[in-house]
C-alpha cells in the first residue's frame, strides 16, 4: 500500500487539477440536486473566491499525492478570519 502525502497547492502544477475536483465534486452535488449549476458553470468563479478567501484569511490550500494517483484536492482551510470578507474578489 501506497502512503499518502498531503503538500501544500502549487499553483502552477496544481491549477488544473483543482479545476477538475471543483468540477467533479459539484457534478456530484449536482446529481443530488438537479437546480444546482454544472460544474463547468462554477469552476472559474469557485476557484477565484477559494484562493481570495484562502489570501485573506492565512488560509492554504491542501492537496494529495501519491505514486498510484493524480494530485487531488482534499481541502482547503482558512483561519484567522475575524472580519467579514464580501463574498466578491
Amino acid at each position: 500500500m501506497t502512503a499518502m502525502k498531503v503538500r501544500e497547492y502549487d499553483q502552477g502544477s496544481d491549477f488544473e487539477q483543482l479545476r477538475e475536483c471543483v468540477i467533479e465534486l459539484q457534478n456530484f452535488e449536482r446529481q443530488i440536486d438537479a437546480r444546482l449549476p454544472s460544474g463547468e458553470d462554477i469552476v472559474d468563479e469557485y476557484v477565484t473566491q477559494m484562493q481570495f478567501r484562502c489570501r485573506s484569511c492565512d488560509g492554504q490550500i491542501l492537496v494529495e499525492t501519491s505514486p498510484a494517483t493524480s494530485p487531488c484536492l482534499i481541502a482547503f482551510k482558512v483561519t484567522n478570519c475575524m472580519k467579514e470578507i464580501p463574498n466578491t474578489v
